[in-house]
């Protein structure tokens, strides 16, 4: 476009407004306005803006248009005396946007009327995934997040990490709609190669709701640092079309009692030494509500073999009678247990004074039901 001044000068304009996304995903830039005898002809764009940013351009009670995300918007006419206020929706909350306006002013002299130009959505990269933030869950008392969700969200994603003694699996997680109600099914992902990571997506509905409300219980003692975000496409089977999967899985008998299908496992390894006969401490008993997945038990005997075997007992709870293994040295030194469920500690029995190391293979998991 060619615009010549008759009388007048025509001057480039190049306006910036930051501004912080509130807790909702809100935000207001409000420009100067423009002088009498002034007109401005311009575009509008916010850079880095989230494909889920819907932005209204007004001045007074009169709407110049709207446009999504790092669109650009124009050109636009403004005379003297109006002033633009752009306001936005769908930001992420508490992340720093600035409005860019660049375009000419003409001074005295009005240039030829011109409307803004359609634009294409397809200008703006497709972003899928967002972040919104992070906290830690403290210990014992659990933890309640507020996350305000957008229409164009269609599934929440949370991230829990702990440690191999305090696993993410001691956290529960539930959603509710904070106007509906709505109770959103938590579904568990296998994102984490890590047996004390979880993750959890939270298919979105589009309801009355502006927010869910996160709900983190807590079995740890120990605090658990957590994450979470929004997706802007299908991800997953629990949020895409039915039917564009074929794979039907299984996960419960004829009788509808679930499966516990695992073929590997012992991720955590201790030990103790004895130099003592009787009974000494292996595991502490597990958290409440968790189990030991016992794997394999092994001795080791420092001493020199003979014919009279050294025998060496894991037991269960430290009773006599409750057996986990036996292992006589040098005969058997290691039992594959393949996955025994343990709900109180492990003790060794030793029947010798001579140094002897006890290991234990075991991974710690929430106690199921078992009929």
């Amino acid at each position: 476009m060619s615009l010549t001044s008759h009388g007048g000068s025509i001057q480039p304009i190049n306006l910036s407004n930051s501004q912080t996304a509130s807790t909702t995903g809100t935000a207001t830039f409000t420009f100067q306005q423009v002088a009498q005898s002034n007109v401005w002809t311009f575009t509008v764009n916010v850079p880095g803006a989230p494909d889920t940013a819907n932005f209204t351009l007004v001045s007074g009670a009169t709407t110049f248009g709207t446009f999504k995300g790092a669109n650009s918007w124009g050109p636009i006419q403004f005379t003297g005396g109006d002033q633009l206020q752009l306001t936005a929706t769908g930001l992420v909350p508490g992340t720093q946007y600035t409005a860019s306006v660049q375009g000419v002013n003409n001074t005295v002299y009005e240039p030829s009327i011109v409307y803004p130009w359609p634009y294409a959505d397809s200008v703006t990269t497709s972003t899928e995934q967002i972040y919104l933030g992070t906290g830690s869950i403290p210990a014992t008392t659990g933890l309640s997040v507020t996350v305000p969700v957008q229409p164009t969200y269609r599934s929440l994603y949370v991230v829990l990490q702990g440690t191999n003694t305090h696993p993410a699996s001691a956290i529960t997680v539930s959603a509710i709609g904070n106007t509906s109600a709505f109770v959103y099914n938590v579904v568990p992902v296998p994102y984490s190669s890590a047996t004390y990571e979880s993750v959890y997506r939270i298919p979105l509905l589009t309801l009355n709701d502006t927010a869910v409300q996160l709900q983190f219980n807590t079995a740890s003692s120990v605090a658990i640092t957590f994450w979470y975000g929004a997706d802007l496409a299908n991800v997953d089977a629990a949020v895409y079309p039915e039917g564009e999967f074929n794979v039907t899985i299984n996960d419960a008998d004829n009788a509808g009692s679930p499966l516990d299908a695992v073929i590997y496992g012992g991720a955590t390894v201790t030990g103790v030494t004895t130099t003592a006969t009787g009974n000494a401490n292996l595991l502490s008993a597990p958290p409440t509500g968790f189990s030991y997945r016992v794997q394999s038990v092994a001795f080791y005997y420092s001493g020199t073999a003979s014919t009279t075997p050294v025998i060496g007992r894991f037991l269960i709870g430290g009773s006599a009678t409750q057996l986990l293994a036996t292992v006589t040295y040098p005969y058997q030194n290691t039992v594959y247990l393949g996955g025994l469920l343990v709900n109180t500690t492990v003790v060794v029995n030793s029947s010798t004074t001579t140094n002897s190391q006890w290991t234990i293979t075991y991974d710690l998991v929430t106690t199921p039901t078992i009929g």
